[in-house]
């Protein structure tokens, strides 16, 4: 579907020549024309060039972005909570944001000279290609339409658009009927172009608009049908588009890129381009709306690294701030970049267009102090530490003493902190830990419980080498916000370096400092952890107990549990809870290693049971064992040795249950497709079954495997024998009661699988020539009679068919010849004499 409105159509003339089109060359009539099969393979342009988009000169003066861009400078030791704000709280802003240009209303009638959006050289273009077009002059009247394009304004643009399309289906239509399909496709590709971009913002299309715009899709459709070339695949339409686009040709490669979005809106290929052109083409409403799309695409896309996610967000963060800054909005320019900067503090291009917004906003309100802060932010992460100190001096002298006009200042106290906050960041990285100091004690005398002072004041002990207090402060700020894990990661950080020398001193902190706050499963799962890794495990139990019954579905917090369990002898419970631990992650191997190796032992020796049992031929009480092991080796999720599958599907066997049996051997040869052992085994069942081919090929494969018992190759070598000796007969039966049935066909494919057992056997050829003389194929049944005497000479009988066969045939001399051999070599008995006797009959007519 196509995702970015246009403007519809207006204009007599456009009404005019979009219904000229629509009753001329509508997709039923353009459907029953034929045209010649001259179709060359070519790029979806070259007619009429595109030039340059008028009024748009060189690359984007505004510096877009054609690399990855950035975020927010964040000390190393802060954990997320606590990072340093960016200066941007919306609801201090008291200034209206930019509004963006107003976009043309269409209008109901052509543009003329006195029109203010259409000047004199535009109308006289415009009045001079509809009087071509009257006289049917298409080729000069595209010419001078495309002369008056660049002149077009308002609604002027869009009514050129459409009567240039309409001219271009016309030509191509003509183009169609005189045969010249490349010309008439590249027509129709052109109409598309124009129909397709370059409309004033924020316009659906008009019904004529869309009229026009089917027509020459439909166009192009039936030129690829009737011509028997596919149509372009997304992947064409986005090579067409990169080259257009390449060339500077935005409008058509506009138009080829959304071909690709109909198909797929998430093609981030697509959308990139379609934004950046947008912004080329001085859209930024439309450049918005894609840079949207590409950011929840991009949002939503799994990249190798959460690295290359964060950049790949940052790109597009950016590009989309730019385009909304070039709108008019800039709240929303600036909460993008604030949120880039979160992914990437440093980087150089996002910090940029900060400070460039910041700039400007300076030039309409300079007396604002939230402005000044921000840029002074901005400056801080950009490291001009001269520039930030100055910019929140300025901030914070125009928050003591406002310059009347300049607006009030909401949480204006909230603020002030947070500027003296960051200036105290800022002298810290100066190592100026006395102003350091200075600033965020200035804080807590005005505000003594500000979390984010307290929380920077222990940092700045701790990098003073004070951790004890530093502790002191964390302490006191923990009373305020207990639930803060960021402040918990700090304290815990603190207790390894208080007590660094001191193993038991450090367990007793942990117990205690866990003890105090049961509730928060941050502070449980650590102290269990650090207890566990110290060799604990039973002191770590109830602390990862009350972690667990916080967080029920953490996966691998009950998996250290079930280790837990497991090292201090719980080891049912460590069952049960690895379970659920398996249940809740079962890609987790350490989980599946851990549960495994709790139950491995029970049915490694349910499994020895079974074929102790099995090997004493106690069949009957080892099949409940064999199934007891593959519950337990389920439970275990732990892969069962192809000997058990073996010796489960002899006891099977042994039992004459066949079909599972099978079952058994074939899972054995799954897991090792070569196992000697196996193929024999399913041989003897397949030998049961009298599936003599079956049983016979898995015969042969198990003498030419490695690790067959010694014992087998012997009895095998039996068995082969045995199948092959009554294999052929069998079937040689069948076909004589499918050939006495006159089931003609079921005989011959018996004989063709007799004659495959056993190639020698000239009874075979004999019974397949009375069925081929019984279908009339008297050809085929000489050969087979003369086969199967020159496999047994002794098939006498052979002769009599074949006399008959040559007789039938219309071969009175070779019948004659076979008559007299049969009389000669037919034995004298009962139940020849009358055979006999009429060979020599036909001996004597036949001449």
């Amino acid at each position: 579907m196509t995702i970015f409105k246009r403007v519809p159509i207006s204009g007599f003339v456009g009404l005019m020549l979009a219904a000229t089109v629509s009753l001329a060359f509508s997709p039923t009539a353009v459907a029953q024309q034929t045209m010649s099969p001259m179709w060359g393979q070519q790029l979806p342009y070259g007619v009429t060039p595109y030039g340059s988009i008028p009024g748009v000169t060189g690359s984007y003066a505004g510096g877009y972005p054609a690399t990855p861009y950035p975020t927010a400078p964040v000390r190393s030791q802060m954990p997320p909570a606590y990072q340093r704000p960016t200066m941007t709280p919306a609801n201090v802003r008291n200034y209206a944001p930019i509004t963006p240009q107003q976009t043309y209303a269409p209008r109901p009638y052509a543009p003329t000279a006195s029109s203010p959006s259409a000047p004199k050289e535009y109308a006289d273009y415009y009045t001079e290609a509809n009087r071509l077009f009257q006289a049917g002059q298409l080729t000069e009247a595209i010419a001078t339409y495309q002369k008056a394009l660049p002149l077009a304004q308002g609604v002027s643009l869009p009514i050129a658009h459409n009567n240039l399309a309409a001219i271009f289906i016309k030509r191509g239509q003509y183009f169609l009927n005189q045969g010249q399909a490349d010309d008439a496709l590249n027509d129709f590709r052109h109409a598309v172009y124009y129909l397709e971009a370059g409309w004033p913002v924020g316009e659906a299309y008009s019904a004529n608009q869309q009229r026009n715009r089917d027509i020459a899709r439909q166009h192009l459709l039936v030129g690829y049908q009737k011509l028997g070339t596919p149509s372009p695949t997304s992947n064409q339409h986005r090579q067409w588009a990169i080259t257009l686009r390449q060339q500077g040709k935005f409008e058509p490669a506009l138009a080829e890129f959304f071909q690709v979005l109909e198909k797929d809106g998430t093609d981030l290929t697509a959308l990139q381009a379609t934004g950046d052109m947008f912004m080329v083409m001085n859209q930024p409403t439309l450049a918005v709306k894609a840079l949207k799309q590409q950011l929840t695409v991009v949002e939503k896309t799994t990249a190798p690294s959460a690295e290359e996610h964060d950049k790949a967000l940052v790109q597009v963060l950016s590009c989309l701030a730019h385009a909304e800054n070039q709108m008019g909005d800039v709240d929303a320019a600036i909460a993008h970049l604030n949120k880039a900067t979160d992914l990437d503090p440093k980087n150089a291009l996002v910090l940029g267009q900060l400070e460039k917004i910041w700039r400007k906003e300076l030039q309409f309100d300079a007396a604002n102090p939230v402005v000044h802060a921000n840029l002074g932010s901005v400056f801080q992460k950009q490291g001009q530490i001269e520039k930030a100190h100055k910019a929140y001096a300025n901030a914070e002298k125009l928050l003591a003493q406002p310059i009347p006009g300049s607006g009030t200042v909401a949480n204006a106290s909230a603020v002030k902190e947070d500027i003296r906050l960051n200036e105290g960041t800022l002298f810290q990285d100066q190592k100026n830990y006395a102003n350091a100091r200075e600033a965020y004690e200035s804080v807590l005398r005005a505000n003594p419980n500000q979390p984010r002072a307290l929380f920077l004041l222990a940092g700045l002990q701790e990098e003073l080498k004070q951790p004890r207090e530093a502790v002191a402060i964390l302490d006191r700020l923990l009373t305020l916000k207990p639930q803060d894990d960021a402040v918990h990661q700090r304290y815990l950080g603190l207790l390894d370096t208080v007590y660094a020398n001191d193993a038991m001193g450090k367990q007793q902190a942990l117990m205690a400092y866990g003890n105090r706050y049961p509730q928060q499963g941050f502070v449980q799962q650590t102290v269990a952890e650090r207890l566990h890794s110290a060799g604990k495990a039973d002191l770590a139990v109830p602390y990862y107990r009350k972690a667990v019954a916080l967080w029920p579905s953490n996966a691998t917090l009950l998996a250290n549990l079930g280790s837990a369990l497991q090292a201090s002898g719980q080891e049912a419970e460590a069952v049960a809870v690895l379970k659920k631990a398996s249940t809740l992650d079962p890609k987790a191997g350490a989980i599946q290693d851990l549960l495994a190796k709790s139950q491995t032992n029970l049915w490694q020796q349910s499994y020895q049971q079974a074929v102790d049992a099995q090997q004493t031929g106690n069949h009957q009480q080892a099949i409940p064992l064999f199934e007891a092991t593959v519950s337990k080796a389920q439970l275990a999720q732990a892969k069962l040795p192809v000997d058990f599958y073996v010796a489960y599907g002899a006891s099977l066997q042994a039992l004459n249950q066949l079909d599972k049996a099978l079952s058994q051997y074939q899972q054995a040869l799954v897991l090792e497709p070569n196992n000697a052992n196996a193929y024999y085994y399913r041989a003897t069942v397949y030998h049961q079954q009298q599936a003599v081919t079956k049983a016979e090929a898995d015969y042969t494969k198990a003498l030419t495997l490695p690790g067959l018992d010694s014992s087998y190759k012997t009895v095998i070598e039996r068995d082969l024998a045995e199948l092959k000796t009554g294999q052929a007969d069998s079937l040689l039966d069948k076909a004589m009661s499918a050939y006495g049935s006159k089931q003609y066909t079921q005989a011959l494919t018996l004989l063709s699988q007799a004659e495959a057992m056993d190639p020698s056997n000239g009874s075979v050829e004999y019974t397949r020539g009375l069925v081929l003389a019984e279908q009339k194929n008297y050809t085929a049944a000489i050969r087979a009679y003369q086969a199967a005497l020159q496999k047994e000479p002794s098939l006498v009988d052979a002769y009599y068919g074949l006399g008959v066969a040559y007789e039938l045939a219309k071969q009175p001399s070779q019948a004659k010849v076979a008559y007299q051999q049969y009389v000669d070599k037919a034995p004298a008995s009962e139940d020849t004499k009358d055979l006999v006797a009429y060979a020599q009959s036909r001996v004597k007519e036949l001449k």
